[in-house]
């Protein structure tokens, strides 16, 4: 924009417009002397339909956008007797709606479909239904991939697509359906949007930290793992499998698969799990992030832990049962009765001072529901928690203000009005990232 006192646009509202519609647009100027005689242009698809000058130093248009009109960023020309003014890059012509393909769907991969609708007067059904699927919208690939849509907003819509490791290696169409069955059923659909590209995988090795980078949102990266090959791994105990970053806003978790490579047998999808697996058993690990977020580093690790059985009486701090060196896995563990408290003992080394502890319940049961909290070394005071009272339990404490003992109480959910020995046991996994 020049300077000084000589004329200039200053601001032009809106500043984006969707083909196929129309809108009044009011242009601001800067020492300008404009009149119903003055003319504007906004490029090639945008007619001017009519003009009136407010003021000297403002104009107010109504357009028309061609439904052909090319979408991208455009200046706006203004023209009063013998002087044009430009506004740069001022002006943008968006799409009637886009479909894109985000991250990379090689097979054995996670990636996301966005679907942006920029129309006026569309919006999406975002409610969903008890097991938080949502009802309006269905998703359509050809040939087949397995998909599940993720997010639904006005005007956006996420969806997931798992692509197994025999997938095609082909490009596959895609056809996102909105309120499908109904007089306002929209058909959004894209020709080979999604390519699948031959899989690219790395060794992940027990015990050897496997460092990485998500460069763009909603990029994964694959890995093949196999636990203490020629080993009897589950003599040896479990191996505690972690992805973590240190970069903010970022929570990169990992897809377990077993050795179908097919993400319908999914073991689990979380950002540290224990598993024990069987003698030469092949695992596929994915690792993705799925807010998006990415440029940042991750580190991936198998690390070999202790199983230590539980003993009762464990119903307090003082009779809390230590566990050895971190990362530990409290096996098989029961909650007896519906007020029955589980105490474990946590010793933090002088490099876990700043470091969060990390607890997790998982299956023994599948039913079984759970609640922690995590105390300071005089087994009073609260360092964090109670946990979300979720079903199995991902909970971090704040970081770790000295070295010493920590102590973790399991108890069963408040929501849990009737005890059953087959909604009881549950393993517990504590490590420190």
């Amino acid at each position: 924009m020049p300077g000084g006192n000589a004329p200039s646009v200053s601001a032009v509202t809106p500043a984006a417009v969707v083909q196929g519609n129309e809108y009044d647009v009011t242009l601001a100027g800067f020492a300008t002397l404009w009149s119903d005689q003055t003319t504007v242009s906004f490029g090639p698809g945008i007619t001017v339909t009519r003009l009136k000058a407010a003021s000297p130093t403002s104009l107010v248009v109504h357009v028309k956008v061609e439904s052909g009109a090319t979408p991208d960023t455009r200046d706006v020309q203004v023209t009063q007797d013998a002087q044009t003014l430009f506004w740069r890059n001022a002006f943008t012509v968006l799409p009637r709606w886009k479909l894109s393909a985000l991250g990379t769907a090689s097979q054995l991969s996670m990636s996301v479909v966005r679907l942006e609708v920029n129309e006026p007067q569309f919006e999406f059904d975002t409610s969903s239904d008890l097991f938080g699927g949502f009802n309006g919208v269905n998703v359509v690939v050809s040939p087949p991939l397995r998909t599940q849509v993720l997010s639904v907003a006005s005007k956006v819509v996420d969806v997931l697509v798992q692509t197994d490791v025999d997938a095609t290696v082909e490009a596959y169409d895609v056809t996102v359906v909105s309120r499908a069955g109904t007089l306002q059923e929209r058909r959004f659909s894209a020709t080979q949007l999604v390519t699948v590209t031959p899989r690219a995988s790395m060794d992940l090795v027990d015990g050897v930290p496997a460092n990485g980078s998500i460069d763009a949102p909603f990029q994964s990266k694959a890995y093949r793992w196999e636990s203490m090959s020629g080993l009897d791994a589950g003599a040896l105990g479990p191996i505690v499998l972690n992805v973590g970053t240190n970069a903010a806003g970022a929570t990169p978790r990992l897809a377990l698969v077993p050795m179908s490579g097919r993400f319908e047998d999914l073991i689990t999808f979380a950002s540290t799990v224990a598993v024990t697996p069987a003698q030469g058993a092949l695992y596929w690990v994915v690792v993705w992030e799925s807010s998006g977020a990415s440029g940042f580093q991750y580190t991936l690790t198998a690390t070999p832990a202790r199983r230590q059985a539980e003993e009762e009486p464990n119903d307090g701090a003082a009779m809390a049962r230590a566990l050895p060196a971190l990362p530990a896995v409290l096996g098989l563990a029961q909650l007896p009765s519906l007020t029955d408290q589980d105490w474990v003992k946590v010793t933090a080394g002088p490099g876990d001072v700043g470091k969060r502890l990390h607890v997790i319940t998982q299956p023994g049961d599948d039913a079984t529901d759970t609640v922690v909290e995590v105390f300071k070394s005089d087994g009073v005071t609260s360092l964090g928690g109670a946990s979300d009272d979720s079903l199995h339990e991902d909970f971090f404490t704040p970081p770790l203000p000295a070295q010493g003992d920590y102590f973790v109480k399991v108890s069963m959910s408040s929501t849990v009005v009737t005890w059953d020995a087959a909604q009881s046991h549950y393993d517990l996994l504590l490590t420190v990232e």
